[in-house]
């Protein structure tokens, strides 16, 4: 008789454990609903068809540059000239 006792404990321990474990695993799934939109890649802008003039670009920023270089060395040699180094 105690045999039997201890099967049925044994039998109802595992019933509940089983139990846990699928509503642990529903938990899981509805979470995954939840948040699917963070699983899932987001839509990007197809860009194969946007191009640029690289050209014009780069020439603009050099004739800008060389005189800003023109202009900050003239600005340094009159500060130096004035201070007399």
């Amino acid at each position: 008789m105690n045999q039997l006792v201890q099967t049925q404990t044994d039998v109802q321990q595992m019933i509940q454990n089983r139990m846990k474990k699928i509503q642990e695993i529903q938990h899981s799934v509805e979470k995954r609903k939840m948040f699917s939109s963070l699983y899932s890649r987001p839509h990007t802008k197809n860009w194969t068809e946007i191009s640029i003039d690289s050209d014009v670009d780069v020439y603009s920023m050099n004739k800008a540059l060389i005189q800003l270089e023109k202009t900050l060395d003239g600005s340094l040699n009159k500060k130096i000239g004035q201070t007399g180094m």
